[in-house]
């Protein structure tokens, strides 16, 4: 068992007292958690070694990882601060704003961060805070000036107000409120997945795509794996695909479009469909202007009972399942 802080009965009486005065927030329910999000290749890698590991530790190890950070805020972060485990206090945050994806290319951001199928790792939190290992922040450590804090008065001295502040600000509170939404809490090296307590995926389709990714690993985290119906964890103002209908006759999908026109298109669209009996891949591609205008597939010429269908936007990958038609296997 994790050794605990001499004054863990302090943090858990302050963070019941913070969850009640905020049950008037919009969002209550932000405050029982810790959040991590990351792409859903990583969320897979996560969960099938069940630990989570700092950046440096993923390079020390060697383990592959899809890089959504900024290369000139991990060049600006202090050198001691990317062997943390970074979780957020909230959902929602400004970085989420400039990495969720789908995007069109011209519309990434310059550095090149994209998170096209963002996955939250929900902790909690009190469990969390309570390690005796576990810093925390009052906004964002890759600024080099932001301190870490561990005991709990100063986690009664954190600026709340503003990091779990939710709609319009003016230019004079700004960049305050920007930072402070973005206090972390943060362990060495490696955080283990005894205190999670859910994974949530943006829709239907990019649950399916979890699913796949984590193969025979899935029986061990299906009953946590949800899609967010009621937390209001994402930005939700990019593309992505909402679900997807397979069958050995017809795959349909259907699109959450951006918000913003502009963002809907052009894509690059590469459909790849592999046939599970014979190994072989059958590949759409074309160039469609809006996201909307991913096509629904005729497959009935394939012939096939049992196949995997991976789906690109540019160089990203938006969507992956596999099908099979269990009634092909009952003879009479």
């Amino acid at each position: 068992m994790t050794s605990q802080k001499r004054d863990a009965g302090e943090f858990r009486e302050h963070i019941g007292w913070l969850q009640n005065q905020y049950q008037s927030h919009p969002h209550p329910h932000w405050l029982q958690f810790l959040y991590h999000f990351t792409d859903v290749r990583n969320a897979a890698s996560i969960l099938s070694r069940s630990e989570l590991l700092s950046r440096r530790e993923l390079l020390r190890r060697g383990l592959p990882f899809v890089d959504a950070a900024h290369p000139g805020v991990i060049d600006h972060t202090p050198s001691n601060r990317q062997d943390l485990v970074r979780l957020y206090f909230r959902p929602q945050t400004p970085t989420l704003y400039l990495n969720e994806g789908i995007r069109p290319l011209s519309l990434r951001p310059a550095s090149g961060t994209h998170c096209p199928i963002p996955v939250f790792l929900l902790f909690d939190v009190a469990p969390i805070l309570c390690q005796v290992n576990c810093q925390f922040s009052s906004g964002n450590l890759g600024r080099g000036e932001t301190k870490l804090f561990s005991t709990a008065n100063e986690f009664r001295s954190l600026p709340f107000q503003d990091i779990y502040h939710v709609g319009a600000f003016s230019n004079a509170e700004k960049a305050r409120i920007i930072n402070h939404r973005h206090a972390e809490v943060v362990i060495p090296k490696a955080l283990s997945l005894e205190n999670l307590r859910r994974v949530m995926c943006r829709s239907a389709a990019e649950r399916d795509t979890l699913q796949h990714l984590l193969g025979s690993d899935w029986i061990k985290w299906r009953d946590i794996i949800r899609v967010d119906a009621d937390l209001n964890l994402f930005h939700r103002r990019w593309n992505y695909i909402e679900s997807a209908a397979l069958s050995t006759q017809l795959i349909h999908f259907r699109i959450h479009e951006a918000v913003d026109f502009d963002a809907r298109g052009p894509f690059e669209l590469r459909i790849e469909i592999n046939d599970a009996q014979t190994s072989q891949t059958s590949t759409v591609e074309q160039t469609i202007t809006r996201f909307l205008n991913i096509p629904s597939l005729d497959i009935s010429q394939l012939k096939t009972a049992e196949y995997t269908i991976t789906v690109y936007a540019d160089d990203s990958l938006i969507y992956s399942s596999s099908y099979h038609d269990f009634n092909s296997e009952i003879p009479f």
